[in-house]
């Protein structure tokens, strides 16, 4: 963090998208969004076979985040909404020495909230419990513990992109996957208006049979898709090439000008200063590299040590590595046309049938359990955890409009909304979208009777003003 000359606090990303506004004027031409379609290419290349799938139309997901609403389901069935609501609950006692409060926000995820909120009040990352993570293109709702400071500190706080309400005192702690499931008012921009009767039979198919629960694309770090490929050079103890590939890697999924820049950080490999320099303007974009460099710095060819300095990035390869075996697995037990087990065992687990289900794939990237390399990572465990290969999901409501589909809907822990829709819809998403979107604002909510956003759209007023202007300078949204 810094201060500007007002002596206000500037954060890592506003300083970063201050130095990118001046760079896009500087060069418009190499900011130009892509189109992210999830097409078979792009579904083979996280592992899952499109023929499994069957027949699909084109849909458009996010080109504004209140398109895609999540809201967290508790473990005790309590819906955590984006409805507004006081920042202390009119029931909260004093019993208890925890924090619980429902956070909600737009246009960030949950771990960069949780960053905010550690520097905001003072208090340790660890301190800070989630059940999930929720998406950065979404307007989302979930449950939060605070451990470590007083209730009244929360007052204090202040941001952008979130905020905090029902604040009550109690006993425990949240911890990862600790919900029953999420529930989500998706609009979906179709390539024309689908045929009522047509969606109907294709979601009551899914509905009497499940749908299958593959891993979708934000577990393999979008835009680039390369964290299985981290996670795989990992095991095989490749580490150097695992911080220079973070680093460098160009994805024709990123804008042209990320694309050339990772070019010039590859020109420059192996000089620890140069990197440092070459990343300093983007503060936020590159936090885990800049951790990672500053250790080579004082110890020079350490690379484990490096990754290291940000171990939830190394455990989100290591299990991309893993999600991608299970999508490769199940989609050759469904075209093989057998009988698909309900549950298989995770990749990194103790469970002899492990070995059965991805033993070829290990064999064939030169790797072997116990892995040796998951030694230097000690927070990364063996675990003896299944994972479904059917899923159910519970349908509230849909609607067919102009712009497309709405659907509201609940999923249990462990299933991916954008999977389900994958089933008969060829997504692409974001504010750069296919020439057929339409792209007239909805309301989901209230199209379904299920409420409004235009309360919690009042709350994050400077988001959304910030947002016209860049639409009226032609930032957003946009078509090919």
């Amino acid at each position: 963090m810094v201060q500007d000359k007002n002596g206000s606090v500037v954060t890592d990303w506003q300083k970063e998208k201050a130095f990118l506004d001046r760079e896009r004027a500087s060069h418009p031409e190499l900011f130009v969004p892509r189109i992210a379609i999830d097409d078979d290419a792009t579904l083979q290349e996280i592992g899952i076979d499109p023929a499994v799938l069957g027949t699909r139309i084109r849909g458009h997901v996010k080109l504004f985040p209140e398109d895609f609403i999540v809201e967290e389901l508790s473990q005790d069935g309590a819906l955590h909404t984006i409805d507004t609501a006081p920042l202390f609950s009119g029931s909260s006692t004093e019993n208890g020495k925890t924090i619980w409060c429902d956070l909600v926000k737009i246009g960030i995820d949950t771990l960069e909230a949780v960053e905010e909120l550690s520097r905001q009040l003072g208090v340790e990352k660890k301190y800070i419990g989630v059940a999930g993570i929720k998406d950065k293109r979404a307007l989302t709702s979930q449950s939060l513990s605070i451990r470590g400071i007083k209730r009244d500190k929360l007052a204090t706080v202040s941001a952008t992109h979130f905020f905090l309400k029902n604040i009550i005192m109690g006993k425990g702690a949240l911890s990862v996957g600790a919900l029953r499931g999420n529930r989500f008012t998706i609009v979906v921009r179709t390539e024309g208006a689908p045929e009522p009767h047509i969606l109907e039979t294709k979601i009551r198919d899914l509905q009497e049979q499940g749908f299958w629960n593959f891993f979708y694309l934000q577990r393999f770090g979008t835009p680039r898709l390369i964290s299985h490929q981290l996670g795989l050079l990992i095991l095989q103890e490749r580490y150097e090439d695992v911080v220079k590939m973070t680093l460098t890697h160009a994805s024709s999924r990123e804008v042209q000008y990320f694309q050339d820049f990772r070019v010039r950080l590859s020109w420059v490999w192996g000089n620890t200063e140069a990197l440092l320099e070459a990343i300093e303007p983007f503060p936020h974009t590159f936090r885990n590299e800049k951790k990672m460099l500053l250790y080579l710095r004082d110890h020079p060819g350490d690379f484990i040590g490096a990754l290291n300095q940000a171990p939830e990035q190394i455990k989100l390869w290591i299990y991309a590595y893993g999600s991608w075996l299970f999508n490769q697995t199940l989609s050759q037990l469904i075209i093989n046309g057998g009988d698909v087990p309900f549950m298989l065992p995770i990749p990194f687990s103790r469970d002899s049938r492990a070995d059965q289900y991805y033993g070829s794939f290990f064999m064939d990237h030169r790797i072997r359990p116990p892995f040796r390399a998951l030694r230097n990572f000690p927070y990364i465990r063996m675990q003896d955890n299944e994972i479904e290969t059917l899923k159910q999901f519970t349908l509230y409501g849909s609607s067919v409009v102009p712009e497309g589909i709405i659907l509201d809907f609940s999923l249990d822990k462990g299933a991916y909304a954008t999977t389900f829709l994958a089933h008969f819809l060829t997504l692409s998403s974001g504010e750069f979208a296919p020439i057929f979107v339409r792209t007239g604002q909805v309301d989901g909510k209230s199209m379904l009777g299920t409420g409004s956003i235009m309360e919690v759209k009042k709350r994050f007023d400077e988001v959304f003003a910030m947002r016209e202007e860049k639409r009226l300078s032609g930032g957003e949204p946009v078509t090919e």
